[in-house]
Formats: C-alpha cells, structure tokens, sequence
C-alpha cells in the first residue's frame, strides 16, 4: 500500500469517502469527522428529512456535479451508458471553476475530507486537484441499497440494483491504483468497535496523521 513522505514525515492530506447512494457514506463521514478530519462548516452541509443528522455532502459539490452530469446528458439518477470517458476538457473546466473556492478552503486544513456518491462518476475530474488522496470506500449489501431507495425515492428494486452495480463499478475502476480502504454498512452498525478501531489503525498504517481514535461514548 501506498505511503507518502514528505520532509520524514508521513502526510495525508485528503480523504476522498466513495459509495453509492443509502450506502453509509454518511455514518462514515461522521466517523472520520470525529477523528479530526474536517468536511466543512456545518452550514454548508446537507440535511433533510431522510438524513437529520446530515450527509456531510456540500451543496456546492453537489450542484458542481449535477450540472456536469446533466451538461453531458446523465444526472445521479440516469446513468445507462455512462463512461467517464465523456468528462472532457468543458466539464473539467466547469469543475474547476465551480471548486476553485472549495479546494482553497480545504488547502488550509491539516487534513480534510470530501463525500458525495456521484464522486464515483466524476472522480477523475478531481485528481488535477489532490496531491495525496486516501479513499475509503463504502459498500452495503445491494438489496439493502435497492429497498432503502425504494422507500426514500420510490425506484423499483430492480432498478436500484443496477444503480448499485454501476455506481460500485464506476466508483472502483475509477479509483483504481490509489490507496482504498473498505467499510462495510453493516459491520459498522453490528460491531461498530471493532469496525471503528479497525478503521481508525487501517488510515495510520496508510500514514494517516492527525486523526485519533475514539473511545466507547463516542462510537456508541
């Protein structure tokens, strides 16, 4: 696994959370955030009735990439033969404009994270950006995802394990060649000690600093 060194010391800047939608992005946002990394003033972060305690997503972000999405003809939602082959020269200059204010804020963090599940499609509009990416990725049974969509969106099942299916391939390939670590929704929620600590020494052993390990009141 890859480890950056800079000056004898090991350096991560940026946590890039990768998954589908209803994937536990959020609750591993959470985690992460009570770890020392910082998404951003609470203000500019997303909330609604299906997630009160919020998405750690950005409105910004997420307009920044809707409007990519549709610009090349797709949206979260509609992405039958989508390729991020079509993110071409305009929609990296859109990105770049519509976040330059984002990556200026977040440079002046030790450490900082980023999370919205179309960053599985768009991801490589964003590595012009990184210097030292970790991503973790979350990943949640499938039927899990596609009754969870259901209820929040009204999709068929069958059409939110396609979601799922290319959301996940996307997101991976996409990601490919970086360091990753895994997060299960479930093993999160059924052991969430041993998952949080084994999160927690998974991002030191990639030479992660600055973050630090919660104790019991925390997880619970």
């Amino acid at each position: 696994m890859e480890v950056f060194i800079t000056d004898d010391r090991i350096i991560i800047l940026e946590i890039i959370v990768v998954g589908m939608h209803r994937s536990g992005t959020s609750l591993v946002c959470s985690i992460l955030n009570k770890m020392g990394v910082y998404f951003g003033d609470t203000a500019l972060l997303m909330r609604d009735q299906s997630n009160e305690k919020g998405y750690f997503e950005r409105f910004q972000i997420n307009e920044v990439q809707d409007y990519i999405l549709r610009f090349n003809g797709y949206s979260w939602v509609k992405i039958s033969g989508y390729d991020a082959g079509c993110l071409g020269k305009v929609s990296q200059q859109i990105f770049d404009n519509g976040m330059r204010s984002f990556f200026n804020e977040c440079r002046a963090e030790a450490i900082w994270g980023v999370k919205d599940p179309r960053i599985c499609l768009t991801f490589p509009l964003w590595r012009k950006h990184l210097e030292h990416p970790v991503c973790v990725f979350a990943f949640r049974n499938p039927c899990h995802v596609a009754k969870s969509l259901n209820r929040r969106d009204g999709f068929s099942l069958e059409y939110g394990l396609a979601l799922w299916e290319k959301y996940n391939v996307l997101g991976l390939n996409n990601i490919r060649g970086l360091p990753i670590i895994f997060t299960d929704f479930d093993s999160v929620t059924s052991a969430p000690d041993y998952t949080i600590n084994k999160l927690y020494s998974d991002l030191l052993e990639i030479g992660v600093k600055g973050i630090r390990a919660l104790d019991e009141r925390e997880i619970g």
